[in-house]
């Protein structure tokens, strides 16, 4: 069993259907985290896997996710969970209505953890601030779209289907890796 250590239903869910192409599943695990400030989710993705560990001695993920509008000189940044919850979609579409940029990057990184090993893995991937907002959901994921056919991730959410249509995910490269690697039982 591979814990994931987060209460966000999402994020279980977005790596459960990532994950199923290798017979892999994560199920999540609930724990409380003093999460530092620092510029790098490498830095906090490690910070919140030493926690963890304190408290469950079983092979486990965690993971911390950050979006970078160009435009705004890189904001918010790893502050996105809290901008989200201040801000609503049409304040993030007027601080970059003044721009042609509309681009958005997306970086996460996944932090595995044993008793033996630690091992990160992260991916940024480039996206578009949409002209309005689509589907319902946290503001970020009503105006950034990773796709082709300019679907929110909200949108994606919704109808159950990955908000990227890249091929290959961080996911790829953990799922890969821990096949490889994981701990025998």
């Amino acid at each position: 069993m591979l814990y994931y250590i987060t209460e966000n239903q999402d994020k279980i869910t977005t790596a459960n259907l990532l994950l199923q192409k290798y017979n892999l599943s994560v199920v999540s695990k609930a724990l409380s985290f003093v999460e530092i400030q620092a510029d790098s989710l490498e830095e906090i993705a490690l910070h919140k896997a030493e926690q963890a560990f304190q408290n469950v001695k079983d092979p486990f993920i965690v993971s911390d996710t950050g979006w970078e509008i160009p435009a705004l000189r890189g904001f918010p940044g790893v502050y996105m969970h809290y901008i989200n919850e201040w801000f609503t979609p049409q304040d993030y579409l007027n601080l970059v209505k003044p721009y042609e940029n509309r681009s958005v990057i997306i970086k996460q990184s996944i932090c595995y953890r044993d008793s033996k090993q630690t091992k990160t893995f992260s991916f940024e991937r480039r996206g578009i601030i949409l002209e309005e907002p689509k589907g319902k959901g946290r503001s970020g994921d009503m105006i950034f779209s990773f796709r082709a056919d300019k679907k929110s991730i909200a949108e994606c959410r919704s109808e159950k289907i990955y908000y990227m249509e890249d091929t290959e995910t961080v996911w790829d490269e953990f799922a890969q890796w821990y096949i490889q690697n994981k701990p025998h039982s």
